[in-house]
């Protein structure tokens, strides 16, 4: 079981998200880790939609978002009716409202405890310390 966890805000539209989420699993295994939240279908459907803008260069229109589902295995009716759900706008709120409560200015940040990182340039400092723990 990991022994320290990473908080990752990140935007979808980012390229420099898009960057830093490649990493992940690598620093991931490397330093006994884990991205929080990475339960269910949410790191796979972030990684999905990225792959769809910044490789297939793809337009996320209402076709693209209901690919979605199908894609991940996933019930499509339970998927899109989750979008629609207010409980999923609140969701999304309140993580915006931690970050910026924790200090997060921009994305990518991660955070290791209380330390935060910065941009996708910073992902060596986050794993200097993943090492110097």
């Amino acid at each position: 079981m990991p022994s320290r966890t990473i908080d990752f805000y990140l935007g979808l539209g980012s390229r420099y998200s898009y960057l830093a989420a490649t990493q992940i699993d690598r620093i991931e295994a490397r330093h006994d880790c884990r991205a929080a939240d990475g339960q269910g279908a949410l790191v796979a459907c972030c990684r999905l939609i990225h792959r769809m803008v910044f490789v297939d260069a793809a337009v996320i229109d209402d076709a693209a978002i209901a690919s979605i589902p199908g894609a991940l295995g996933l019930d499509a009716d339970r998927f899109m009716k989750a979008l629609g759900d207010p409980a999923t706008a609140a969701r999304h709120h309140a993580l915006l409202d931690e970050a910026q409560g924790r200090g997060a200015f921009g994305v990518p940040t991660l955070f290791l405890g209380d330390r935060m990182f910065w941009g996708n340039d910073r992902l060596v400092l986050l794993e200097a310390a993943l090492g110097a723990r």
